[in-house]
């Protein structure tokens, strides 16, 4: 199961960080891209998703990801990802390519320097 926490209040209504948590696979994925989408608002300029305690993600929450970055860019938005090196989700989006699709931070406070 995953979670997704709101971190904190968006700055000036630019940026919203949320947290996600547990394990993305192909039980959760549907429900984490509802919750996601659920954030990405309009007026919304940048949606930072901090994966540090994430435990698990499989190619189905891979492409939940890449699908939210798509629709972000559409709208004039970006994403980034708050990704340490050497955990289990960097592992896996690595393989997959994921700084074409979206800005990769090492924590949460790098991340956020740079969205103010």
């Amino acid at each position: 199961m995953s979670q997704v926490t709101r971190v904190g209040e968006p700055a000036e209504g630019d940026s919203v960080v949320l947290a996600v948590d547990g394990e993305i696979d192909l039980a959760t994925a549907p429900q984490l891209r509802v919750d996601l989408l659920r954030h990405a608002r309009n007026g919304l300029t940048t949606l930072v998703l901090d994966l540090t305690p994430l435990e698990f993600i499989d190619s189905s929450g891979v492409r939940v990801l890449f699908e939210l970055s798509a629709l972000l860019r559409e709208h004039g938005q970006t994403l980034s990802l708050v990704l340490p090196e050497g955990s289990q989700a960097w592992r896996a989006l690595q393989l997959s390519g994921v700084e074409r699709m979206a800005a990769v931070f090492q924590s949460l406070d790098d991340a956020t320097a740079v969205e103010s």
